[in-house]
């Protein structure tokens, strides 16, 4: 919890997101940092990063590794500008990466290329 204190999160914010997600106070602040920094490694400011942990605190459960799957995968269709795709739909952290293996198959499968997938992801899916 001192993690997001020490980011810049206000004792409000905070409050808030442990409304939504009451499991954010049993999270350890050694994989609060982790998150965090997968979130600057890929290019988020700070402002990007709290909007996108005020909107969905359930990314503060998920494990650092299924993220940084998750991230692959996306760039392997040539998701670009992550940081401003999650910044504006930060639900999508919350994909596991057999979902999203399958989103991007059943989308193949109806004849749309990768620029087509990764538009239905960015601005369709929800």
């Amino acid at each position: 919890m001192d993690v997001l204190i020490r980011f810049g999160f206000s004792i409000e914010d905070i409050k808030n997101m442990m409304d939504t997600n009451i499991e954010i106070d049993n999270i350890n602040d050694n994989n609060l940092s982790m998150l965090i920094n997968i979130l600057k490694n890929i290019g988020c400011c700070d402002m990007q990063i709290k909007n996108i942990l005020v909107a969905n605190p359930f990314y503060l459960n998920r494990k650092e590794e299924d993220v940084r799957k998750l991230i692959n995968k996306m760039e392997k269709i040539n998701m670009n500008n992550l940081q401003t795709v999650f910044d504006s739909n930060p639900f999508l952290l919350n994909l596991d990466v057999k979902e999203f293996d399958s989103i991007v198959r059943r989308k193949k499968s109806e004849g749309l290329d990768d620029d087509e997938i990764v538009d239905f992801i960015c601005y369709e899916l929800v």
